[in-house]
């Protein structure tokens, strides 16, 4: 007679074949005759703990299957998790800008008399602000990378400062030559203002592109220093060089004009006289 332990007997089956029958002996049941009922060959047993072990590591592992994020959900969830928080945060920072960039307003409209007679003025200012903005931006992000990388901490301000006057000083000369041929080559209004109106408008347009051009690759660099001191977050510097410079670009350009061509009149054109009138 075959005693046998507790747990589940499996047959390997006649041949090696498939399972005959499971039989779960409990508390010590007997198989008579020693061998399987049915295969006759010596039951094998797996014991219950083992079962009861693999049953649960299948279900743990099914449950964590279940709760595992896909590769879908989880860029669902990258794509909008935060997104109101981060609008607030961004369109609080525009709204400022958007209405500090509107002061140019009160600047254009105490230079109302050298806009509307000089054309010069508007038809070339968005080159030259929009210029002084480039040349900020550009500073600015040198400035953030070197702090976010590490190159640079809060006591490197007054070198990069200095690095960023004389890079400005190349990069003013060589942008003013660029602006003398575009303003000589393309702009024609001698017949308004007389010969020498045109170099006017030349040297006008060269020195307000140098100064603003110098003015904000210094405030550019400087600014994400200026930003990590006070605790405000380095990466607005960007967009509010852009803005600053927008703001200063219009007064620099109108006072350096006012002082070359408000003085200037137009050039009055007489009628002529059809002939054989008298």
């Amino acid at each position: 007679m075959y005693l046998a332990p507790a747990g589940v007997f499996r047959s390997a089956g006649a041949g090696g074949g498939t399972d005959a029958r499971l039989t779960v002996a409990r508390g010590g049941a007997m198989l008579r005759g020693g061998t399987h009922p049915v295969a006759g060959t010596p039951p094998t047993a797996v014991t219950g703990g083992s079962v009861s072990v693999r049953m649960s590591n299948e279900a743990e592992e099914g449950r964590v299957r279940s709760e595992t994020p896909t590769e879908a959900e989880r860029q669902r969830e990258r794509m909008f998790s935060g997104v109101i928080p981060l609008v607030m945060r961004r369109t609080t920072v525009l709204v400022f800008l958007m209405l500090l960039q509107s002061m140019s307003q009160f600047i254009l409209e105490n230079f109302e008399k050298l806009v509307t007679e000089h054309l010069i003025v508007p038809l070339f200012l968005t080159m030259l602000v929009g210029a002084g903005g480039n040349a900020g931006n550009q500073a600015a992000v040198h400035s953030i990378t070197g702090l976010v990388t590490g190159t640079y901490s809060v006591r490197d301000c007054m070198s990069v400062v200095a690095k960023e006057i004389v890079t400005g000083l190349c990069s003013a000369v060589l942008l003013s030559l660029v602006a003398v041929g575009r303003v000589y080559f393309l702009y024609d209004p001698s017949e308004k203002h007389g010969d020498n109106y045109l170099q006017l408008c030349v040297l006008g347009v060269t020195l307000s592109l140098f100064c603003i051009v110098l003015t904000s690759m210094v405030i550019g660099g400087a600014l994400p220093f200026l930003f990590e001191m006070m605790g405000l977050n380095r990466e607005h510097a960007a967009p509010c060089i852009q803005v600053i410079m927008d703001i200063m670009g219009v007064y620099i350009t109108c006072q350096i004009c006012t002082y070359l061509l408000l003085d200037t009149k137009p050039v009055a054109v007489i009628p002529m006289k059809p002939h054989g009138n008298t």
